[in-house]
């Protein structure tokens, strides 16, 4: 006679399933996993609710609050749902069932450690990080929360990547578009990388804007200290840096990094407000064909490079247009999506080669 023994971990809540969850980035087959999961037992459902996502991310690093997790998780089983499957049980003799009991009674929690630990590493050498991606279409703002505690507000046409992997060893982001960001304070490292542009951060904040159609990626300081330099080595060189502070600005090409004058109006956005210095009209365009579902095309070449000072915050693209119109002094022909700007008293007069400010845009 014997009794059997099983391994601690719950089939029914697969490692790569806690690990979402942990991150706040779950599928809804996830959610749907762990609802089941925690049907009929409550302890689970408050367990995953204060060690996960955005709640969870409070109380520690993504990897602690999975050991701790699979720990006080094991303890919710019994002995009938605490089994994965039986396939080779070990028959243990009866004059050694004391022990086995006493092993197991206090052994649990450890032996359900031991086996995460043992799982995240074979599933970090085998599997490739998943990937999150936060945008935002035309006109919208959103604001993400990162594990680590950090804030990222994302401006209109903006993509953020965030691997599952964040905060292992550093705290790695994609940006594509503009975003603002207020970085937690952490050991590991934070890096935003934007096109040709790397940024790394030791608790700030700042905004960070690469377009697709920008020359250039521009950075903002608003608090702390940033070290601005590009995402790949140059050949035969070394790497370029260039330190900013609260109040200071860079901007990065392909091969080179420069300070900047800094312009508090850079990040006027956050609170949705448009302000432009001395901004040429395409310019102004351009970034208002993010902000409202509209397509520019101007009618005067001259037009284009004449400069604005001004802030828009209108809710309203008929709004946005009327003072537009008032502040160019120009006519308007509106199709329901392309505008078409022309210089006061010829604006039925066709254009050989109108200018067009955007690429078609949709909300």
């Amino acid at each position: 006679m014997g009794v059997m023994t099983h391994d601690p971990i719950s089939p029914d809540l697969p490692l790569d399933v806690l690990d979402r969850w942990i991150l706040d980035t779950p599928t809804p087959d996830d959610r749907a996993r762990i609802a089941a999961y925690c049907a009929g037992h409550p302890a689970r459902a408050a367990l995953l609710t204060a060690l996960g996502g955005d709640e969870g991310s409070r109380r520690g690093t993504a990897d602690a609050r999975k050991r701790l997790l699979l720990e006080r998780l094991a303890s919710t089983h019994d002995g009938a749902t605490a089994t994965r499957r039986p396939s080779r049980p070990r028959l243990v003799p009866a004059r050694d069932r004391r022990r086995v009991a006493a092993v197991w009674g206090v052994g649990a929690a450890a032996l359900a450690l031991l086996i995460g630990v043992i799982a995240i590493g074979t599933r970090d050498r085998t599997s490739a990080p998943v990937t999150t991606v936060y945008a935002t279409a035309t006109g919208e703002r959103k604001t993400v929360s990162l594990p680590d505690g950090s804030h990222v507000t994302l401006a209109p046409r903006t993509e953020l990547r965030v691997t599952s992997d964040f905060g292992r060893t550093e705290r790695r982001l994609t940006l594509r578009g503009e975003a603002y960001f207020d970085v937690a304070s952490a050991r590991a490292p934070f890096v935003v990388h934007a096109g040709a542009a790397r940024v790394d951060v030791l608790g700030t904040s700042f905004d960070v804007r690469r377009y697709d159609d920008d020359a250039v990626a521009r950075v903002a300081v608003t608090s702390g200290k940033v070290a601005l330099g590009l995402s790949a080595v140059r050949p035969g060189g070394g790497a370029i840096r260039l330190v900013l502070t609260r109040g200071t600005a860079g901007v990065v090409t392909d091969s080179a990094v420069a300070a900047v004058p800094a312009d508090s109006a850079s990040t006027t956005w956050v609170d949705g407000t448009l302000t432009f210095r001395g901004v040429p009209v395409h310019d102004v365009l351009r970034t208002l064909s993010r902000w409202y579902d509209v397509r520019f095309e101007l009618r005067d070449s001259a037009l284009a490079n004449r400069h604005i000072n001004g802030f828009f915050n209108y809710r309203s693209t008929a709004d946005m247009l009327s003072a537009l119109r008032a502040v160019l002094d120009v006519t308007m022909t509106n199709d329901g999506h392309t505008v078409v700007l022309h210089p006061r008293g010829v604006a039925t007069r066709p254009s050989r080669a109108p200018i067009p400010m955007s690429t078609e845009v949709g909300r």
